[in-house]
């Protein structure tokens, strides 16, 4: 498994139509949180957080009106590594994340 990005929004089966017309069609399988992957081999995946960050902030008002909650709104980076494991964030886009209340989820795995 290559490494990606996924935002990832809660919801049930029935706020899940309305978020894919507002966002787009998921990426998830049927019953399952929307979501929306990037993986590495995406020309986005070098994109993919200012990407999530613009399509919340877009949307802001209409997932409230769903009831969505931005504090339980993800966006995970899965990485693949091989003998060492490094990443970094810059301040703004980490300020923004947190402006959004939206939480940054890492998981590491040996390639």
């Amino acid at each position: 498994m290559a490494s990606f990005y996924r935002l990832q929004i809660p919801c049930d089966d029935a706020t899940r139509p309305a978020l894919e017309r507002l966002l787009g069609p998921s990426s998830s399988g049927p019953h399952l949180d929307w979501g929306w992957r990037l993986e590495e081999a995406s020309p986005r995946f070098v994109r993919a957080l200012p990407l999530f960050l613009d399509l919340l902030t877009r949307h802001g008002e209409a997932l409230a009106q769903l009831g969505v909650v931005a504090e339980e709104i993800t966006v995970w980076y899965i990485y693949a590594y091989e003998q060492q494991c490094n990443m970094e964030f810059g301040p703004a886009l980490m300020k923004r994340m947190g402006e959004l209340g939206v939480t940054l989820c890492i998981s590491c795995y040996e390639k």
